[in-house]
């Protein structure tokens, strides 16, 4: 099970997962450099207004590691991070991404994927951060508490081979 992975008590295995997905120090692969990103992804939006896909895309980190996310033409928001394989799609609306999340090595609820959401907050400096909490499977309690940031750099080359896989993304049930 997850929860024993993870060194913050009371912190379950999706937020432990996108938090030591987001913390994970030892991710070498994770702060590789290389020249393009997709869909031009920038630091982020620092204006004020309505906060949508295109406004999220790119690296997060957190106390738990990193969290790279993008949209795709079709209005799919998606992430991936390097903690047991993990990724997770959505949508957006009003600032909120509401999805799935979906780790090795079933990728199935209720152990290895559940429900997430992220709420983008942007500060008085205009500067977005993440609050989100997730769930095992569609139906247990909500686990909430991580603190997650936008750091600006390119994404690694194992990450966008992973970002590229239609089989990195898990749909709910």
């Amino acid at each position: 099970m997850w929860p024993h992975r993870i060194a913050a008590p009371g912190i379950g295995r999706i937020a432990g997962a996108v938090l030591t997905v987001l913390a994970c120090a030892g991710c070498a692969a994770f702060e590789e450099a290389q020249d393009a990103s997709p869909a031009g992804s920038s630091a982020g939006s620092t204006g004020s207004g309505a906060i949508g896909p295109r406004d999220v895309e790119g690296n997060w980190s957190g106390d738990w590691g990193r969290l790279y996310l993008w949209t795709d033409g079709t209005g799919v928001t998606r992430g991936i991070y390097p903690l047991h394989v993990g990724s997770l799609q959505g949508t957006m609306a009003n600032g909120v991404f509401t999805g799935w999340w979906c780790e090795a090595p079933t990728r199935l609820p209720p152990a290895n994927a559940g429900e997430v959401e992220l709420h983008f907050v942007r500060g008085t400096d205009g500067v977005l951060s993440i609050d989100g909490r997730w769930r095992y499977g569609a139906t247990g309690d909500w686990i909430e508490g991580f603190d997650v940031q936008r750091v600006v750099g390119p994404i690694d080359k194992t990450t966008q081979a992973r970002m590229d896989d239609t089989d990195e993304f898990c749909s709910a049930p």
